[in-house]
């Protein structure tokens, strides 16, 4: 399915459109293939040298932000951008339930929250890490991913809904479940 492209004014000198879609979480492959460098630039930090204007996703969003939610509320009520998580979210999202620790806990620091206000789901001490389970650290069962509250909830648990978008669709306020990505088992015919 193509995601939805919100429109640019062409007019408007101070973004490109690599730069727009980024904002927009609306990036294509051709996107990828051509600006490459500028998209790892805008998605890993405050680096600006690859940038046409030599902006950070933090700028751009600065400048940009409030035309960016205008759109994505009424094309996606309920939800916000990536840059949004990443640059405006009060906090990550609550956990409500499941198992496993994240291995941020063991290691004494604060969690890597890449996606949309979620810890990754390779962050997760999983079987595997027997140093963290010996030490008492949970880890995370199929049978019992870990549930984190959805967009919606958060936006409304924290007051955050725009006048727009007040009503979402029928169970978005369900938990999500992170799909913990658990390391291969090799079995008996696996070589290398």
């Amino acid at each position: 399915m193509t995601k939805p492209r919100p429109r640019r004014n062409a007019l408007d000198p101070s973004i490109d459109l690599c730069s727009w879609d980024f904002l927009h979480d609306a990036t294509t492959l051709d996107d990828e293939r051509e600006h490459s460098w500028q998209l790892i630039s805008l998605s890993a930090g405050d680096d600006a040298s690859f940038h046409p204007d030599k902006k950070t996703a933090r700028e751009l969003w600065n400048e940009h932000g409030k035309a960016v939610l205008s759109w994505w509320v009424k094309a996606n009520p309920g939800t916000r951008p990536k840059c949004w998580w990443r640059f405006e979210a009060p906090e990550p999202r609550k956990r409500v339930g499941g198992r496993g620790a994240l291995r941020s806990e063991v290691w004494g620091m604060p969690p890597y929250i890449a996606n949309c206000g979620l810890p990754s789901p390779d962050g997760f001490v999983t079987a595997d890490d027997t140093a963290a389970t010996a030490a008492g650290y949970e880890a995370a069962d199929p049978a019992h991913p870990p549930l984190f509250e959805s967009q919606p909830a958060y936006l409304k648990r924290l007051g955050l809904f725009a006048p727009e978008e007040r009503r979402v669709p029928r169970g978005a306020l369900a938990p999500e479940v992170i799909e913990v990505e658990y390391p291969r088992r090799r079995g008996p015919h696996d070589h290398g």
